[in-house]
């Protein structure tokens, strides 16, 4: 009677206990390695029964090894970070609930490395509630290492490329080098063409002195004649006051 009375309590806590390791949820980073100068993506990863919709989590590294750029979420889902001087607190939110069975990445932070050695990205998790507005309590919170050796591979992570001011500032550099370069050569072609404009301005003053010595030539003509013209005249009548003294001396 006592085994069978123990049996039934079994059956009665096991579906409880059931029930309630289906509503806590384990949270997980990834582990990178990689060589200095790099940004790297650390994988923020959730292992539940239920579709956590909404967490709360501040997340803490070295700073010295380490440099936040930014956090981002798969389509559905959003994230709003906010860093301050000894962490980086994250607020995750997916209205129909992320499916996390088999322990999906449900966003991702961004780091930049700035010198060797290893250290963990730690962290806490608040609150979380699932697509029902449901508590989950929080189980296992595993942080992963972000190694930075010059051993690691090539391809693990990116190079720093700088930030989006430096890389407007580079594109600002290269517009003024373009537009100085520019001038620079409208300034040699006008160089260039000058001789020609000159030689094209003296063709014009040549055209303009010589038809201003085409009717100058008509003016000359005209006054040589009246000089002329005055010329005889003059002497007709000096002619004619020779003739009549000599006629009056004769008499």
């Amino acid at each position: 009677m006592k085994k069978l009375l123990i049996l039934l309590l079994i059956f009665l806590f096991i579906p409880t206990l059931s029930a309630s390791a289906a509503e806590s949820v384990s949270f997980s980073t990834g582990s990178v390695e990689c060589r200095n100068n790099r940004l790297i993506d650390v994988e923020v990863r959730a292992q539940s029964g239920r579709k956590p919709s909404a967490a709360l989590f501040d997340f803490y590294f070295d700073k010295g090894l380490l440099e936040y750029r930014g956090a981002s979420a798969p389509n559905g889902s959003t994230v709003v970070a906010d860093e301050y001087e000894d962490r980086v607190r994250v607020s995750y939110l997916c209205s129909f609930g992320a499916e996390v069975s088999d322990s999906a990445p449900i966003f991702t932070l961004e780091f930049k490395t700035l010198s060797e050695g290893s250290a963990p990205v730690n962290f806490k998790v608040e609150d979380c509630v699932d697509c029902d507005t449901r508590q989950l309590d929080i189980g296992n919170c595993e942080a992963g290492t972000v190694t930075i050796t010059p051993k690691a591979s090539e391809s693990a992570g990116k190079a720093d490329n700088g930030s989006k001011a430096e890389n407007s500032a580079s594109e600002k550099s290269k517009s003024s080098k373009t537009s100085k370069a520019t001038k620079n050569k409208s300034s040699k072609n006008e160089k260039e063409t000058a001789p020609t404009t000159e030689l094209t301005d003296l063709g014009k003053l040549t055209t303009v002195e010589q038809k201003a010595n085409d009717s100058l030539s008509p003016m000359i003509v005209l006054c040589a004649s009246v000089a002329a013209l005055t010329a005889l005249c003059g002497y007709i009548a000096f002619q004619i006051i020779e003739t009549k003294r000599k006629n009056k001396s004769d008499k």
